[in-house]
């Protein structure tokens, strides 16, 4: 799972009024999404890491142990495609059965009882599933929770270096900060690509104006 950057504030930027509240949440909510990815089912695999030794020029391996995510199980709908056949192979059966109920009481009683117990199947298998993605889900939300936050923090941030009160130039600071965000997590340098270029972007979007 892709995870958002968390940005990194002065002391400065911490003690002005202006900045305190953007803050105080873009740190909540990492805070909260580093939570909910501690809640993301690990495994354990094991690295191999080559070291050469500068003096002889020796290559050597060295095994080591790290834990990642596990990945994420199939959605319902990857298990709808991977059981329609079988599902509709089954549907041929049962209204194959269906059509001798009538005449045979033991047939539709027995009948009866297997449909429900493929019903009840499905819902246990269905019920598992959505216990498994439910860290999954949470971790999800929690990551697009801090981006909101993240890039509210950067707008405040160019509003303290670049003041203005006219609601276009505002609108269009914040739309080219989200898209500079979105640029930067691409690369790698959200934390601190975004910080950098949001004063140009700011800058650009007010004179555009």
């Amino acid at each position: 799972m892709k995870r958002e950057p968390r940005l990194q504030f002065t002391d400065a930027e911490r003690a002005d009024p202006e900045l305190e509240k953007p803050i105080r949440k873009a740190e909540k909510a990492a805070a909260k999404a580093d939570a909910a990815q501690t809640k993301i089912p690990k495994k354990t695999v094991k690295v191999k890491e080559r070291a050469v030794d500068l003096t002889t020029g020796k290559v050597t391996t060295r095994l080591r142990f790290e834990e990642i995510d596990k990945k994420k199980p199939p959605s319902k709908l990857t298990h709808t495609l991977r059981d329609a056949p079988g599902n509709t192979v089954a549907g041929a059966l049962h209204r194959e059965i269906a059509k001798s109920e009538d005449e045979n009481v033991g047939v539709e009683s027995a009948h009866k009882l297997e449909k429900a117990a493929e019903t009840g199947g499905r819902f246990i298998q269905s019920a598992r599933r959505s216990h498994q993605l439910k860290p999954y889900r949470k971790a999800a939300a929690a990551e697009h929770r801090l981006e909101k936050a993240n890039v509210d923090a950067l707008y405040h941030r160019s509003l303290r270096e670049n003041p203005t009160s006219n609601p276009l130039s505002r609108w269009q600071q914040k739309r080219a900060i989200r898209k500079q965000y979105a640029a930067a997590k691409r690369t790698g340098q959200a934390t601190t690509g975004t910080a950098k270029a949001a004063g140009g972007t700011a800058r650009a979007a007010k004179t555009a104006v």
